[in-house]
Parts: structure tokens; sequence; C-alpha cells
């Protein structure tokens, strides 16, 4: 594995990767697709980049304002001035209504919405995801640049919950292969701190709609994996709810996570 040149080891926000890290990057994925029957998932690609009217209908904004990654311009008058000094200042960037995709899933449902008479139930995607992190980075295991594999269903609630189930039965399953303490454990997204937003946290640990795959390395823990229930939260949102009888879930496995764990597994620094 390699890390970005000049850099402190404690606050990497990106990793890349040497042939043989590679090489496992691509078996864990191919085995996390495994969990699944491949003609069962309809796979999609994602761009890297999402608009703000989509994630203001998602909820991220009052959500996650902390996480969000927004993308900008140079002003036409400053760009002598950056082509001098190479380098770019806050006063020299004008902020678009454009952001770097903090959550692959995002994107599904403004597509879901215009399939709305013929939705299929299983989806995938492999992708780069970003968002701040405003904890400490670690190499590998909280970056702000990282790649997830996605599933995302969609169906009545019952249907949406076994799917669920089932990726995080396999995930589970495969883990224990490969690491000494393993547990799925309610869990909760890291809400920014607001009244509405705190009654989120109660909502969802309280109906435990959120889970995580943990990872134990004695006093140091990593989440592997996350499963999420959402009800009617995007389908609603979008227009496909089909009279509040279509609901989703997803399920994300961050692929550097799991890299930075069997590191730790063998005994490397990660």
């Amino acid at each position: 594995m390699c890390f970005p040149e000049e850099s402190d080891a404690d606050n990497e926000v990106y990793a890349c990767f040497d042939q043989t890290a590679a090489k496992k990057f691509e078996s864990l994925d191919a085995d996390f697709l495994n969990f699944f029957d491949p003609d069962s998932l309809e796979h999609i690609v994602i761009p890297a980049v999402i608009s703000g009217d989509v994630l203001c209908r998602c909820g991220y904004f009052t959500s996650f304002p902390d996480q969000i990654l927004a993308l900008g311009s140079v002003t036409e008058d400053q760009l002598g001035k950056v082509a001098e000094t190479g380098k770019v200042t806050s006063d020299q960037f004008v902020p678009q209504d454009w952001y770097l995709t903090p959550a692959a899933c995002l994107h599904f449902y403004p597509m879901l919405a215009r399939r709305a008479d013929r939705l299929p139930t299983a989806l995938t995607t492999r992708a780069r995801v970003f968002r701040r992190e405003n904890r400490q980075t670690a190499p590998l295991t909280r970056l702000w640049d990282f790649t997830v594999r996605e599933f995302v269903f969609v169906g009545p609630q019952e249907q949406v919950r076994e799917r669920l189930a089932h990726v995080k039965t396999a995930a589970l399953d495969y883990a224990r292969a490969l690491f000494s303490d393993v547990s799925l454990q309610v869990a909760q997204d890291s809400f920014y701190p607001t009244p509405t937003n705190n009654a989120k946290v109660r909502l969802q640990r309280g109906n435990a709609r959120k889970f995580e795959l943990i990872a134990r390395f004695g006093d140091r823990t990593i989440a592997l994996a996350s499963f999420n229930f959402h009800d009617l939260h995007f389908s609603g949102a979008f227009g496909f709810d089909h009279n509040r009888t279509i609901q989703t879930g997803c399920a994300g496995l961050g692929l550097e996570r799991w890299l930075g764990a069997l590191a730790l597994e063998k005994g490397a620094p990660a």
C-alpha cells in the first residue's frame, strides 16, 4: 500500500494502492458481490459529483452539513494571480451548487423516481465517495475519499428487511472467516447535533434502523459495513413510494476499511 508523499501518516485524507493491495481490493469487492445471485442485481455507475438539489431533497444539508465537500472554481479576475502564486486562496474560490458525492445511494433515488412504473428490487454500484471527517483521519479506516460497494433495496417493507437481513448475515459470516473479533451492533448516523437531528438519532436507535459490522483490535474498532433501513424517507421524497407501499434500504461496505482491518489482524499498522 502507499500514501501521498510528504504527508502526516496520522492525517491521511486518501490512499492509493500498490499492485498487491490492489489485487486484494478487487478480490474483496468480488466476494461482496457474491453475497447475492449476480442475476438478481442491477449494476449502476454513478458520478463523483452530485447536485445541491438532490442533496437537499435527501435531507443531507440539514443532517450532515459538517461532512459536505463543495465544488467551486477560481474567478476569472483571479486566474492570473493563481498562475503567479501557484495556489488558490478562499477569496479567489467561488462555490457552485455541486458537491462531491457523500453517499453512493443518494444517486439512486432520482433514477428510481424516473422509473417509478418499473422499479428494480436490488441495485448495486462500486463508487468513490467523499466526506469531510471532522474527527481525526486515519490511514485506510477514516478517509475523506474512500470506496464503497453499495447495495440498495427497493420494495415493500418486508422484502427490503429480508434483503438487509441477508446481506448482514453474509457480511458477518465473511468477516468471521477473516477476523478474530467481529459483531453486528445497532448504530446511528453521525448527525450534526441539532434538536431535530437528536430526535432522528433516538428514532434510528429506538427502531434499530441502522446496524454496523464492527471489527475489534484491542481497544480499537473499525466499522466495516453499515446496513440501513430508510422506511419512506427516500421513496416519499422522490415520489416512488406508490401510496406508501414502497420503501428502501441500503448496505455499504468500505473497501479501504477492510484492507486496513486485514493489516491490523496481521499485526501490521493501519
